[in-house]
């Protein structure tokens, strides 16, 4: 393990685009597949139909919806706003990403638990209410104590109260706390501000991307992992 994580204590993971798929956020993981069954919109154009789909499903809260219902309901959404839908195109899209995400998880599975046995793992999301839910149903639970949805808790991702909602659970400092997430400004960014240290998970299409830190650790797999902390 590098000297610069040899006091950590938690480590703290984003979900959506971190724990289901190696850095590449849910918008530009579900795009290629609209392309593949033949849905003719621009990148910009299914851009706006995906960020209306999430702002949907945050007012709603969902609470208790399933992974593969909560990815139906937001397919239907763009697939509808957009004005391309049909049952068959919304199940066939849905199954593949349902089946690209679990694939990322069950691998990451045997990763957690080594980790879970060695330091505190939390969860810190900007998600729609049901993200504990999505963990039980996925058999993630085990493996994290303290797990902080963005709806449930009431900020949202890079605001401090989120990213305390669990260090505080843990009874741990920022300094003695790790994130890991895909994104820039929401969890790298916020962590920073915290004074926590920050490992981005970034696939190559984001290299023009440059880090908030110039020493920060870059990865584009989360089973890089165990050689840094294990």
């Amino acid at each position: 393990m590098t000297n610069s994580y040899k006091n950590i204590k938690a480590v703290l993971f984003d979900y959506g685009g971190t724990i289901d798929s190696d850095g590449v956020h849910w918008k530009d993981h579900f795009y290629p597949i609209y392309q593949s069954y033949g849905v003719p919109w621009s990148k910009e154009e299914y851009a706006s139909h995906f960020y209306y789909s999430d702002d949907t499903l945050t007012e709603r809260k969902l609470n208790d919806l399933g992974f593969k219902d909560t990815v139906k309901l937001q397919v239907s959404l763009v697939l509808k706003k957009g004005g391309f839908f049909s049952d068959s195109l919304k199940n066939k899209i849905t199954s593949q990403f349902y089946k690209d995400s679990l694939k990322t998880i069950q691998r990451n599975k045997p990763l957690l638990k080594k980790l879970s046995s060695k330091y505190q793992l939390g969860i810190v999301s900007n998600f729609y209410g049901n993200l504990k839910t999505i963990c039980e149903e996925v058999s993630l639970t085990r493996y994290f104590t303290s797990i902080a949805d963005s709806t449930r808790v009431g900020c949202l991702k890079p605001a401090p109260e989120i990213f305390y909602h669990v260090l505080n659970c843990f009874k741990c400092k920022p300094s003695e706390a790790l994130f890991v997430g895909d994104s820039l400004t929401r969890d790298m960014r916020g962590a920073k501000k915290l004074g926590m240290r920050h490992i981005w998970l970034r696939q190559d299409a984001y290299k023009q991307m440059q880090p908030c830190c110039k020493t920060d650790t870059i990865i584009t797999s989360l089973m890089e992992l165990e050689k840094i902390l294990l």
